[in-house]
């Protein structure tokens, strides 16, 4: 009896001892084949989180998070295949410089026959940083960006410099030159003295250096060219200077003034750009002020840009236009007796020359009377402004973001873009007609004319419009004249 007792223990400790076994060699090859895979799915996520687009305009390497995120899952998950569950913990995930730190946990839950159950878990953890020793070529990026200058080894004359290569794409350009291995005296290390000029200006110092090259945020020339001339200095001496070849520089900053007509430019790189318009101010000389508008705009190298500055408004005893870009007509007036005409709007567009395609719009103030001195509304704001009367029935209204303004009694009402005409004059002598509408996102109301009672009432003025834009602002009744606008590469 005892015999069979101890044979029946020892087996039963064997299948214990081989289940015990089996379980954490399991562990272990489970631990070992996770540990491995997140190593190769970490470098390969990093790398394909690379923001190229930050890279082309900084020359500096960065990881969008919440891509790497993305990218890491699908690839784990993918290349998993086997049953049982892991936990990622995303402990740590810098953007710039590059560097992550991920967890992946490995629970099991063993019953050993009659035993009680055993948990376990493991937990492999890995930090990784993304470096790049050598030049991270982007397409023709670095080809692009580069003006060689040459310095001579030894001190003597300089010979002709070499062509500049194109330095119209990204915000930073590399410069370099040959090395001076020997200057004066071979103990001296030179320094070299980098400046730059645009067209006749003045040269001003870009970077005093003890390397031959230097990359340096491109030049601010709002127009003509750009050149770059560096020399060797120590205290052995000073060598010559070298020239390199004038070229046309980024235009950072473009301004418009009136011209009756669209205007186009195209971006010359891909960044972020400030917009900047001023609406135009409506006839007489209580006309109401334009508005303004700012804001910023993401656009690609090549994108067309088109430009509407708006048109002051004229005085008239007769019915005249109203402002370039949406001005609204004056109403006819009787005698001597003049009323104004409506600013037009200013505004930029993309993608095409509608309505549809304005980005951001700065409102035109409405058109005065001066029989009466009845003030025209001044432009958006988001809201343009109410032309002056005595009753509430004779101004016209500003436009708003949804609807354009309404006319007084006889006038018309603003719409989309265009003011509302002026009611012509109902009395018998020298009475005034009503204000035009300022043009806008939407046009101001015509004012209404005068019938021998003093009823003779300003335009409207037009709505600003921000809705296209990001940072956008506006200010009511900042413009007098014509319309302006600017635009600026800021990023």
């Amino acid at each position: 009896m005892k015999e069979s007792f101890w044979g029946i223990f020892i087996v039963t400790l064997g299948v214990i001892g081989i289940s015990v076994i089996n379980m954490f060699q399991t562990i272990v090859t489970t631990g070992t084949h996770d540990y491995y895979l997140l190593k190769e799915v970490t470098e390969a996520s990093m790398m394909d989180a690379v923001d190229l687009g930050h890279y082309r305009i900084y020359g500096e390497i960065r990881i969008i998070e919440q891509k790497f995120m993305e990218n890491f899952l699908r690839r784990f998950s993918e290349s998993f295949g086997r049953t049982g569950d892991r936990e990622v913990v995303f402990y740590h995930i810098n953007e710039k410089p590059p560097k992550v730190t991920i967890g992946i946990d490995v629970g099991f839950d063993a019953k050993v026959y009659n035993f009680d159950a055993v948990d376990f878990n493991i937990s492999n953890i890995i930090s990784g940083i993304l470096e790049m020793k050598t030049p991270f070529y982007v397409g023709e990026q670095e080809e692009e960006e580069e003006i060689i200058l040459e310095v001579p080894d030894t001190p003597g004359s300089f010979t002709s410099p070499t062509s500049n290569t194109r330095i119209d794409t990204g915000m930073t350009i590399g410069v370099k030159w040959g090395a001076v291995s020997y200057w004066g005296n071979p103990n001296y290390n030179p320094n070299y003295r980098l400046e730059s000029k645009c067209s006749d200006g003045p040269w001003a110092i870009v970077a005093n250096t003890g390397i031959s090259s230097h990359r340096t945020d491109i030049v601010k020339c709002s127009s003509g060219t750009l050149q770059y001339r560096v020399r060797a200095e120590s205290a052995g001496g000073v060598s010559e200077w070298r020239y390199s070849e004038t070229t046309k520089p980024i235009i950072t900053e473009y301004v418009f003034s009136y011209a009756g007509k669209v205007q186009e430019i195209v971006a010359p790189v891909t960044g972020t750009y400030k917009l900047e318009v001023w609406g135009a101010q409506g006839g007489t000389a209580y006309g109401g002020k334009g508005g303004y508008a700012s804001g910023e705009i993401k656009l690609n190298k090549g994108q067309k840009i088109y430009v509407y500055i708006g048109g002051q408004g004229s005085s008239s005893k007769n019915v005249i236009n109203g402002g370039w870009n949406g001005g609204g007509k004056n109403g006819d007036s009787s005698d001597s007796a003049q009323s104004g005409s409506g600013g037009g709007s200013t505004d930029i567009r993309v993608g095409g020359t509608a309505l549809s395609n304005r980005l951001i719009v700065a409102g035109g103030g409405g058109g005065g009377t001066s029989e009466g001195n009845k003030k025209g509304g001044i432009g958006g704001g988001l809201t343009g402004g109410n032309g002056e009367a005595k009753s509430s029935s004779y101004y016209g209204r500003g436009g708003t973001q949804t609807a354009g303004g309404k006319g007084a009694t006889g006038a018309t009402n603003g719409s989309l873009g265009i003011g509302g005409n002026g009611d012509k004059a109902n009395g018998s002598t020298s009475d005034s007609g009503g204000g035009g509408g300022g043009g806008g996102y939407y046009g101001g109301g015509g004012g209404h004319g005068c019938d021998n009672n003093s009823s003779m009432g300003g335009g409207g003025g037009g709505s600003s419009y921000i809705g296209g834009v990001t940072k956008g602002t506006t200010q009511s009744g900042v413009n007098a004249g014509y319309g302006k606008a600017k635009i600026t590469l800021i990023n």
